[in-house]
């Protein structure tokens, strides 16, 4: 018992640790999607916000270029004043929200600039090694990231070229620093577990909220990219240090490792941002995503629990079903079994209750075969002497003689048989008068013996009983009434049957010396009997069982002024159906 309980323990806390873990792997993949699909949406939200921004910044150039004052400046025929085209660039530059505006000539040597009045003026200074500035001559606009030389801030530029007559004159140049995008994630609402990066097709992160990340490579540079750095001097000289982030592309993680920190994991969305020539990235922690697994872990241990005791209640109470159904189906086996036992016993008690009724009739019965059997002798021997004197008319008389009692002889040892076999109850309409003969055969001796007068009025009617059965009862009521009359003067035995509410009544009265009042109710009791060392006190109660098995009824009562009476009420039809066959009494 002890191992049995040690084994289910081992088994509900092996089931307990599974779907623990189950529901921990559900709940980070479920925490993960959720946070790839935020980072999806804010993602969507900072792209669009930065493409607006630079469609308007776009703009600018355009704009500035169909000025007049920028078309007096184009005009070389005409001298011209750079203050009102200067004051105009610095308008542009306040209205837009740009970091600077100014224009350069063919050559590359800036001619007009919105920042003219202040100390690092871009007026005088030559920009034709910019990648935006020869870009812009070979393809009339272009969009680039660099670091300024004089200010050293991180920007966008956004340049186009002048034309004249089909004569490039000039390029136009629009600064946007990279603070005007860093600086918006809180107004875009993606959240405080949420970071950006604009990162270019060399690694290089452009941009970011995050100040520790801006300008740092996330994989090694190759030869290639640093000489073009040094050529276009993007990065105004600065170093770019290499940080190795690993992007996994399959789950859309990234782990980024610091010098003597733990490394940072997160979840990543990734967009194009083609006008830059690089890539939109949104980034979301997911180091407490594994934290918070605690505290649903702690609530579904609860859940667990109690659903285990649940079922462990569930399973007593169906191990206490089984058991009980168990117990009453051996139960059932056992009442089956001991039903057949009884009912064995009771035809054994049926029989012998036949034998013993048999047993106490012998000596009439002997005697009603041994007298044929002495006249049979007796008749026997006439013919013999007959035969010898050739009177064989007087012969042919003793042989019908001899065969008359042949046949007598043969009737009442015929119905001792029929009496006495076991079978299977057959119910049948059968002549009340025919089971009444029959009975009389067995009995009858008896009823000489005592020299009991007979009176027998019984009408031609038939009543639905098995005949074996019903002729024992009779021969057993009427053995009783025989022995109730043994020590009375008047020995007389009336048979008569009336009807009654659609029942036949059969009434068997007797002179003899009644029923004690006090054993009325008991005679059909098991075991009673009132014949001292004779009899087994069956008779009358097999009998009741048996007139029960016919639908009818057996009762007794002592006549108004000598003897006793049975009275049995049988059916005289179907009536009600009757008991099957095939059950035994």
């Amino acid at each position: 018992m002890q191992q049995k309980l040690s084994t289910k323990l081992c088994v509900y806390f092996l089931g307990l640790i599974i779907g623990l873990c189950a529901i921990y792997h559900v709940g980070v993949q479920y925490d993960l999607k959720q946070t790839r699909q935020n980072s999806t949406e804010n993602l969507e939200k900072l792209h669009q916000y930065f493409t607006s921004e630079l469609a308007r910044f776009t703009s600018i150039p355009n704009l500035v270029r169909q000025n007049t004052h920028m078309l007096d400046l184009l005009d070389n025929k005409t001298s011209h004043d750079l203050k009102p085209l200067n004051e105009y660039l610095a308008d542009i530059q306040i209205a837009s929200g740009a970091s600077d505006v100014y224009v350069l000539n063919e050559q590359g040597w800036v001619t007009a600039s919105s920042n003219w009045q202040t100390p690092h003026s871009y007026i005088g200074s030559n920009f034709a090694f910019r990648k935006y500035f020869y870009e812009a001559l070979e393809k009339d606009s272009a969009i680039d990231f660099a670091v300024g030389l004089r200010s050293g801030a991180r920007g966008i530029y956004i340049s186009q070229v002048i034309e004249q007559k089909g004569e490039v004159k000039g390029v136009i140049v629009v600064k946007v620093n990279a603070s005007h995008f860093e600086d918006v994630r809180d107004s875009l609402d993606t959240g405080h577990q949420h970071s950006f990066i604009l990162m270019d097709k060399s690694g290089i992160v452009l941009m970011s909220d995050q100040e520790k990340w801006r300008l740092i490579s996330t994989k090694p540079l190759s030869q290639t990219d640093i000489a073009e750095f040094d050529a276009s001097r993007q990065f105004s000289g600065r170093d770019i240090n290499t940080q190795p982030w690993r992007f996994d592309e399959q789950t859309e993680q990234l782990q980024i490792s610091t010098e003597g920190r733990l490394a940072k994991h997160f979840v990543y969305a990734k967009k194009p941002l083609d006008s830059l020539n690089a890539s939109l990235y949104l980034f979301s922690a997911i180091d407490d995503v594994t934290a918070n697994q605690w505290s649903r872990l702690a609530l579904s241990s609860v859940l667990l629990l109690a659903l285990l005791i649940i079922f462990e209640i569930i399973l007593v109470k169906l191990a206490g079903y089984k058991q009980l159904l168990f117990t009453q189906r051996s139960l059932e086996a056992q009442i089956n079994a001991r039903s057949e036992q009884l009912l064995e016993t009771q035809q054994a008690l049926l029989r012998a209750t036949k034998l013993a009724t048999i047993g106490q009739l012998s000596a009439g019965i002997n005697h009603e075969i041994s007298q044929p059997l002495t006249a049979m002798s007796a008749y026997l021997a006439s013919s013999k002497r007959l035969l010898l004197k050739g009177q064989f008319e007087k012969v042919q008389e003793n042989l019908l003689l001899i065969e008359a009692l042949i046949k007598r002889t043969h009737t009442i040892v015929a119905q001792l048989k029929h009496f006495s076999k076991s079978q299977k109850p057959k119910l049948a309409l059968h002549k009340l008068k025919d089971l009444f003969a029959n009975a009389l055969i067995i009995i009858g001796p008896e009823l000489k013996k005592h020299d009991i007068k007979l009176s027998l009025e019984l009408d031609d009617i038939a009543v639905w009983v098995d005949p074996i059965l019903c002729e024992q009862v009779i021969v057993n009521l009427l053995s009783n009434a025989c022995h109730a009359m043994q020590d009375v003067e008047v020995k007389k035995l009336t048979i008569s049957n009336y009807t009654d509410a659609g029942q036949l009544s059969i009434k068997i009265s007797d002179t003899g010396t009644g029923i004690e009042s006090h054993t009325l109710e008991s005679i059909f009791e098991p075991f009673f009997t009132t014949k001292s060392g004779n009899g087994l006190g069956l008779g009358l109660s097999i009998s009741k069982q048996i007139i029960h098995s016919f639908k009818g009824e057996l009762s007794a009562e002592n006549n108004s002024d000598i003897g006793a009476s049975f009275i049995l009420t049988l059916q005289t039809s179907i009536g009600s159906e009757p008991l099957s066959n095939e059950k035994r009494i």
